[in-house]
């Protein structure tokens, strides 16, 4: 399964991952992905605005699970998540029937049995999640609250990528001091502002989150 993602905030995106709907789309039920994967939207900032891992394992004799994932702030504020989960079940047998009768363990095997996965995972076809199936999980895995305040995260975010180019251009013109305070002055009574707003308007806005991706 491929798939890319658009999310106001990580929290938006751990409650989806976790959700009976994120695990349609995703296939992935395994926790420990769940949770790696989390935490790495949760590291994204504008201080680090990009991270990506991955991780496989083999379960000798019966499965193979790889994932990936790639995480990216944008312009909006919002994080775009890019990811790759692949599970593959099978039964591995020695092809010499006197070592499959004296059972001889298969773990000295590891890189052939990884080879033959890779050369079967090769060949099925990728299954690419659509947006539409998304937006049918998301709704039903995150309460109202939650993506409101994933909404505001995001807008902070996006403001903050604003201060911050107009703080390098102010520098590579040599501006200095009273403007530079006044400008994070401005961000954070902004930032305040629309926190209260938002808090204000979030008991009126369940019908409206539900009708929409949480994209801005």
């Amino acid at each position: 399964v491929t798939c890319r993602v658009m999310v106001d905030d990580a929290e938006v995106f751990a409650r989806w991952l976790n959700s009976s709907g994120g695990q349609a789309v995703t296939r992935c039920k395994d926790s420990c992905s769940q949770m790696q994967w989390g935490a790495l939207a949760s590291s994204i900032s504008v201080e680090v605005p990009f991270a990506s891992v991955s991780d496989h394992k083999l379960m000798l004799p019966f499965a193979y699970s790889e994932g990936r994932l790639a995480a990216s702030l944008q312009w909006s504020g919002q994080i775009a998540l890019d990811f790759l989960f692949l599970h593959v079940e099978f039964q591995a047998r020695w092809a010499d029937p006197l070592w499959e009768a004296l059972e001889v363990a298969l773990s000295g095997e590891t890189m052939q049995v990884l080879t033959l996965v890779g050369d079967f995972a090769a060949k099925v076809p990728t299954y690419n999640v659509t947006w539409e199936s998304i937006n049918e999980s998301v709704f039903h895995a995150v309460p109202p609250e939650v993506l409101e305040q994933g909404r505001y995260r995001r807008q902070v975010r996006h403001a903050s990528l604003h201060l911050a180019q107009f703080l390098a251009f102010w520098d590579s013109r040599g501006g200095r001091g009273l403007v530079t305070g006044a400008a994070l002055a401005g961000c954070f009574f902004g930032s305040f502002a629309v926190h209260r707003h938002l808090a204000a308007s979030a008991s009126n806005s369940s019908f409206a989150l539900a009708s929409r991706l949480p994209n801005g």
